[in-house]
């Protein structure tokens, strides 16, 4: 049994062996070059002749050929399939099989010609993946390794010339004659330094087997669009998927008016309306209207609408308006509104508006609002508002409105947290800025070149005053603290805020008009309200650019519970003003402070 399965082993070894030796040797003859000059003979002895000069054998039927037709051949330095075509013409095929040459009819439909030809270099070396292909019709195709090409077109179109183009190569017109349709070309290097397909080749590289079949199946195709430089304009195009429609492979050549791709499409540019059940996809650019179900892709720019279940993507600038389920994106500029359900993103500046789910993003400058769900930034400079849910991020802004905003330059800021280097107005529960021109409205306000002052001082109810005020002269808080420590058996300290104004009234001289609120505190309890009130005005007066004295006038008023266990307020005092209900007193008395100041 074992030496039955070694034998057969074998055998099927050896068999492998000449399936794969066969494949090698085919069209080893065909493409080998001879030299013939033979006229007005037999095309049986010229045949005799290209076997001697070939070491092949030629089968073929009377049926097939009329061996005793008088023709000629002139050639030199040819592949023998070529003098073949030149001998017989384009209505035969050959086939190698073991040293054999098997002469059949081609199969050609009344209503076509077949074009059959070589293309080589200047120096006749043949010339493989040039592309040979007809206007009208759109037919084409690429020459095999040895430089061979054959090119079926309809009898209809009845072309003048066909045209044949090479990536780095200068291109060639061939004219058509009635009854000849077998052509050789030469074209000549155009840039000896180029690399030709080089980008394509990269695509091979991939191992997975799908993966390697899509992109040899673009590589395939892409060549046609790579060695093609010509335009070609049509009216009305449909495709399946790209390269299977109605512009063939020179779909990356076409410039099309309307467009029906029922999968997707690929062309040079589109100038009118294209519609996708999945996407479009245009080398060059768009200038009129997209609809696709997944995405829009221009190599250039967009000028006009797109709209795309998925995405809109451009190379350059463009304008227009875009709407994408996900996200819009654009290498260059964009001119118009912008609509997405995940983000807008621009590689330069955009003039127009952006709305957007998550987040809009410019690089340059942004003239028309950004409404974003998270956050919007710019670059540049803006010239419109920004409005987010989360965030604002920009370098020179009129206006931005989120819960957290960061800016260079910004006319307003409203939001709970507002950085600027500058600012004019600020409206937030915290404000920070190096500078403020106009008011920052806060909670905490923190301007590096504004208003800092850490004062300590003494009041007229003999409590020691902390004190530190931050933000612009015109409007600053204050985070204050007073203790009163030998008092009663615990001490007595209370901490508030408040606001304040400094206008300057000479060099050294401001006028402080405060208002702040304490709550009382003995101990370390806080079991009832027990507030102080005060409305101070006075003088500060800098002695230094660091130090300063302080003396101000106060309006004390407290308001507490009555029936509280700790009472603050049974000090006497010169009350010109009290009231009360059932649960809470207020009062109302005359006070004064003073103290120092730092920074």
């Amino acid at each position: 049994m074992t030496e039955f399965i070694l034998k057969e082993m074998a055998a099927i070894r050896l068999c492998i062996f000449f399936f794969f030796t066969s494949i090698a040797s085919v069209g080893q003859k065909l493409e080998q070059r001879i030299s013939i000059d033979m006229r007005d003979q037999s095309i049986k002895n010229i045949l005799l002749r290209m076997e001697t000069l070939a070491d092949v054998k030629f089968s073929y039927t009377n049926q097939v050929l009329q061996a005793e037709k008088k023709a000629s051949v002139k050639a030199q330095q040819i592949p023998l399939k070529a003098a073949l075509i030149q001998l017989l013409g384009t209505g035969y095929k050959f086939k190698e099989v073991k040293g054999y040459i098997i002469i059949s009819k081609e199969k050609i439909n009344d209503n076509e010609i077949l074009v059959k030809g070589y293309v080589y270099d200047s120096k006749g070396a043949p010339l493989d993946n040039a592309t040979v292909f007809e206007r009208r019709s759109m037919r084409s195709n690429n020459t095999d390794p040895n430089g061979y090409y054959e090119l079926r077109i309809k009898r209809d179109v009845a072309p003048d010339s066909i045209f044949i183009r090479k990536y780095n190569y200068s291109g060639s017109d061939v004219g058509l004659r009635d009854s000849l349709f077998t052509h050789t070309s030469a074209l000549s290097r155009a840039d000896s330094s180029g690399n030709d397909m080089t980008a394509l080749n990269l695509l091979h590289r991939k191992t997975d087997q799908l993966t390697q079949s899509i992109a040899s199946y673009w590589h395939k195709h892409q060549l046609v669009a790579l060695n093609v430089q010509d335009t070609i304009y049509r009216k009305f195009q449909v495709t399946f998927v790209p390269y299977i429609g109605t512009n063939r492979k020179l779909s990356g050549n076409s410039i099309n008016t309307v467009s029906f791709n029922i999968i997707g499409g690929y062309a040079l540019a589109n100038e009118g309306v294209e519609f996708a059940g999945l996407f479009n996809t245009n080398r060059g650019d768009s200038k009129g209207v997209q609809f696709a179900g997944l995405y829009n892709i221009n190599g250039e720019s967009s000028d006009g609408a797109q709209f795309a279940g998925l995405f809109n993507l451009n190379g350059a600038s463009s304008t227009g308006s875009q709407f994408a389920g996900l996200f819009n994106h654009n290498v260059g500029s964009f001119e118009g509104a912008q609509f997405a359900g995940l983000y807008n993103l621009n590689q330069d500046s955009i003039r127009g508006a952006q709305f957007a789910g998550l987040f809009n993003f410019n690089k340059g400058i942004s003239e028309g609002p950004q409404f974003a769900g998270l956050f919007n930034t710019s670059s540049g400079r803006s010239k419109g508002s920004a409005v987010a849910g989360f965030m604002n991020i920009h370098s020179n802004i009129p206006l931005q409105i989120a819960p957290f905003n960061i800016a260079n330059e910004s006319s307003a800021q409203i939001g709970v947290i507002n950085f600027a280097s500058k600012s004019k107005f600020q409206l937030g529960v915290i404000n920070i800025a190096d500078s403020v021109s106009g008011l920052p409205i806060g909670v905490l306000n923190f301007v590096k070149n504004g208003y800092h002052k850490l004062d300590v001082g003494y009041d007229s109810e003999a409590h020691l005053n902390l004190s530190f005020r931050t933000g612009v002269p015109a409007l600053y808080t204050i985070l204050s603290s007073t203790i009163r420590p030998s008092h009663r058996d615990s001490t007595e300290w209370s901490f508030g805020y408040g606001i304040g104004t400094a206008p300057r009234i000479g060099k050294r001289i401001r006028w402080n008009i405060d208002i702040t609120s304490h709550q009382m505190v003995q101990g370390g309890r806080i079991e009832h309200l027990q507030l102080t009130n005060r409305l101070s005005t006075g003088i500060e007066y800098q002695i230094t650019s660091w130090f300063a004295v302080y003396g101000a006038f106060v309006a004390n008023h407290a308001f507490y519970e009555m029936d509280a266990e700790y009472n603050p307020y049974t000090e006497s005092r010169n009350i010109v003003y009290s009231t009360s209900d059932n649960r809470y007193k207020s009062e109302l008395w005359p006070g004064w402070r003073f103290g120092i100041r730092f920074f």
